[in-house]
């Protein structure tokens, strides 16, 4: 089994950012954890103005969430940037193995705040940087990273398949990549010539097709569920704090379980309490889907109120070649170019989603119904939706009754001009569908029925597109997801 034995060495990373774009946004908290430790480093916020921006901007809902970096302002307790992130390096050595839920993230995140000599002083501990870094430093093996790519394709692959056989078959492919990628992981570690980094989700995909594969989930959602709220909610029954230290130290709690599960699947011998939790991760991903599909479509149009999003045309796609110790690997691809067209934009998530089960929700629909409104109104009404899957993915895991409430009053909280626009959409019909009283979720009511089969049409209809022989099926699909992976943040 692998990750055996990493209790000394073993540490977890955490950010908390104003936003997602690395260039105009802060790092205002840096979270690590170790063996219990809990370290949580607040950063003196760039202005007043943007302090006050950050306080009013209340992105997780969370009553009194900012007050304890508030009361280290008032008492002078937080540093600059630069030393929060010189602590951080500071409690990595050669031998650390680093586990970081999004790489990518914090990668970019950090890797923008480092000077040139700094950035190569902390180079030395990991041992895995490119040459050229430009201050990014957190690399998983490139072995993993040729792998994630692989299973990636695979895993879009298999949602084209048409027979069960063609299913198993990828499925098998996709478990074996996955292995291999575990394995690359462990012979990194046990080389112990240099800082090891880890990123969660790989973990949690290996332990979902894993569990795919002996039935226990669906094998169309081994990529649904990875974030680290939902899997808290899965494993221990609460959500995440989102604070960076608590959540470093959640990702180890994590980390920890998802290994125990895998290693249950490998024997056959699955607890009750495994039986239990893999049944809540089956029932609970096609609403997970619905939300992440939202939250796909809002991050988008956020990127595009910025400046542009990125767009891959599969049949452009070339390849970045690397050398690391003496091997070549392929490890990234060249953008096609970007838009600042939210039609084209969009279509890239729906085209990602049309093909997964997503409760009450046609991903085509939604991007119909939204076309034409402003960019404020498409974003206000894509956070409402994801904000009300969100809270019926609570009520199935907690079995809060407030759900009802939360989500009509999510609907309410749209303006009323976007509201007009989308009672006759699928935007409306998709907030019906989740304040619907009913108990029995088993007996779909009718505006789901209709949805369901305007999600068939939609499948069918993207399937036959990419079922033309000149397109590379599936290719730009996978490499936009690792390259944008919006669905990550």
């Amino acid at each position: 089994m692998f990750f055996k034995g990493l209790e000394d060495r073993l540490s977890s990373l955490d950010i908390e950012t104003s936003g997602l774009s690395e260039k105009e946004d802060w790092i205002w908290s840096i979270g690590t954890s170790k063996k219990g430790s809990e370290k949580e480093r607040f950063i003196k916020p760039p202005s007043s103005d943007r302090a006050k921006d950050l306080f009013d901007n209340q992105i997780f809902n969370i009553k009194g969430y900012f007050d304890p970096y508030k009361d280290a302002i008032s008492s002078g307790k937080t540093m600059s940037q630069k030393k929060a992130i010189q602590k951080m390096f500071g409690d990595i050595d050669k031998e650390s193995v680093l586990l970081i839920q999004n790489i990518n993230f914090e990668n970019k995140f950090i890797g923008e705040s480092l000077s040139t000599d700094k950035a190569n002083k902390y180079a030395e501990k990991f041992a895995h940087v490119s040459d050229v870094h430009n201050g990014r430093l957190l690399y998983t093996p490139p072995e993993v990273t040729q792998a994630r790519h692989q299973a990636a394709r695979q895993s879009t692959l298999l949602q084209y398949a048409k027979t069960d056989d063609e299913k198993k078959t990828l499925l098998k492919n996709i478990n074996s990549t996955y292995e291999g990628m575990l394995s690359h992981y462990q012979k990194s570690i046990d080389k112990k010539s240099g800082a090891v980094t880890v990123e969660l989700m790989d973990i949690s995909r290996a332990t979902y097709a894993a569990a795919a594969q002996k039935g226990f989930i669906s094998p169309e959602h081994i990529r649904t569920g990875l974030s680290v709220d939902f899997l808290s909610k899965v494993f221990f029954g609460k959500a995440e704090k989102h604070t960076a230290a608590a959540d470093a130290a959640l990702q180890i709690k994590i980390f920890d379980r998802l290994n125990s599960i895998r290693e249950e699947l490998e024997v056959g011998n699955l607890s009750d309490k495994t039986r239990s939790q893999l049944a809540k991760i089956k029932a609970t991903q096609p609403f997970e889907s619905s939300r992440t599909f939202f939250s796909s479509m809002r991050n988008t149009l956020e990127e595009i109120q910025r400046e542009s999003t990125r767009i891959i045309d599969p049949l452009q796609v070339t390849y970045r070649n690397i050398s690391v110790d003496g091997k070549e690997y392929k490890l990234s691809a060249t953008m096609s170019g970007h838009t600042q067209s939210t039609d084209e934009a969009l279509a890239h998530v729906v085209e990602r989603y049309s093909r997964t089960t997503t409760a009450g929700v046609d991903p085509e629909a939604v991007a119909k119904s939204i076309s034409g409104k402003s960019i404020d109104d498409q974003i206000d009404i894509l956070r409402k939706a994801e904000n009300g899957f969100k809270d019926r993915i609570d009520r199935k895991f907690f079995g809060q009754e407030t759900f009802i409430d939360k989500a009509k009053e999510g609907y309410d909280g749209i303006s009323k001009k976007a509201r007009r626009t989308v009672g006759l959409g699928i935007a409306a019909a998709a907030v019906y569908a989740m304040t619907s009283s009913e108990e029995d979720e088993s007996t779909p009511s009718y505006e789901e029925r209709e949805l369901l089969a305007a999600r068939t049409r939609s499948s069918n209809k993207t399937f036959k597109m990419f079922s033309e022989p000149e397109v590379y099926h599936g290719t730009g699909l996978y490499l936009w997801e690792n390259a944008v992976r919006h669905h990550e943040y």
